[in-house]
C-alpha cells in the first residue's frame, strides 16, 4: 500500500531533514505557480511585490520588493531570472547606495518565495530598459511596450 502526505506535510519533512525554514523550500509546483503569475503580471504590466529570498556573497537580504516585471529569461549560470525595476523595498545594493533604488535588477525565479499582484499597472519602460537583455543568454518572456 502506498503512503500519501499532504502537500504541506511533505515540504516540512523536507525542510526538517535538511534543517531549513518554510519559506526556503520552493518545489516545482511553486514555481511554476510563480512563473505562471509572473507571466500574467508581464503580460498585464501589473506592479507586483515579491517576497525575495536575497543572498550574494554569504550576505543574505530577505525581504519584500515592489516591482515593474518586464522579462523572464536565463542568466549565464543558467538560472531562470526575472528582470524588473525595482521601486522600494528590501535591497542590499540599495543599502549600498541609496541611489541605486529605484533601478533595474535580476532576481532569481528559485528565491522568490511569494508573489502578489496589484490592480495598479505601469505603462511603459523605464529609463535603460533593453528587450535584449545583456545579463541573459535567453529572453523566454518579455512585455511588448
Amino acid at each position: 500500500m502506498k503512503h500519501l502526505i499532504s502537500y504541506e506535510n511533505f515540504k516540512n519533512s523536507v525542510n526538517e531533514s535538511l534543517n531549513i525554514s518554510n519559506e526556503h523550500v520552493m518545489l516545482r509546483e511553486d514555481y511554476n505557480s510563480n512563473l505562471t503569475v509572473l507571466k500574467n503580471a508581464i503580460t498585464n504590466k501589473f506592479v507586483c511585490t515579491i517576497y525575495y529570498r536575497g543572498e550574494q556573497r554569504g550576505v543574505v537580504d530577505d525581504g519584500y520588493r515592489y516591482i515593474e516585471p518586464v522579462a523572464i529569461g536565463v542568466n549565464k549560470s543558467g538560472n531562470t531570472v526575472l528582470r524588473a525595476w525595482l521601486t522600494k523595498g528590501k535591497s542590499r545594493t540599495g543599502k549600498l547606495d541609496r541611489s541605486l533604488v529605484p533601478g533595474w535588477r535580476l532576481f532569481r525565479l528559485d528565491r522568490i518565495s511569494s508573489i502578489s499582484t496589484s490592480l495598479q499597472n505601469f505603462t511603459v519602460a523605464r529609463k535603460g530598459y533593453n528587450a535584449k537583455d545583456k545579463h541573459m543568454t535567453e529572453v523566454m518572456f518579455s512585455a511588448k511596450f
